[in-house]
């Protein structure tokens, strides 16, 4: 019998840039990801779209590595949309960006 896959938060901790100021993603404009974060629907998201900022940035916290968050995350937006998608995301991801983030938090 296969042995089971380890959990998506396993190494989560490696995954998470060391701080904010690591986020040098772009605040404006539309932001193509790479086929290996869209791999199934949207890939194309529109920075001003709130709704498609968030599902964007949930995509490369979830499913992408340090070099993504850096590449494709922007440290001001995340840091004003977080009191709302930290509620989207599973505890494994929240406790660990907001271990490695000042400024992420429950509080901001």
């Amino acid at each position: 019998m296969a042995a089971p896959l380890p959990p998506r938060t396993t190494g989560l901790s490696g995954r998470v840039p060391p701080s904010l100021d690591a986020l040098r993603g772009p605040s404006s404009g539309v932001v193509e990801l790479p086929p290996h974060l869209a791999w199934s629907g949207l890939t194309r998201f529109d920075l001003a779209d709130r709704r498609l900022r968030m599902s964007m940035y949930r995509t490369v916290i979830t499913g992408g590595g340090r070099r993504d968050a850096e590449t494709y995350l922007n440290a001001g937006l995340l840091a004003a949309d977080w009191p709302l998608l930290r509620m989207g995301l599973g505890p494994g991801y929240r406790n660990a960006w907001e271990s490695m983030m000042r400024g992420l938090g429950p509080d901001g």
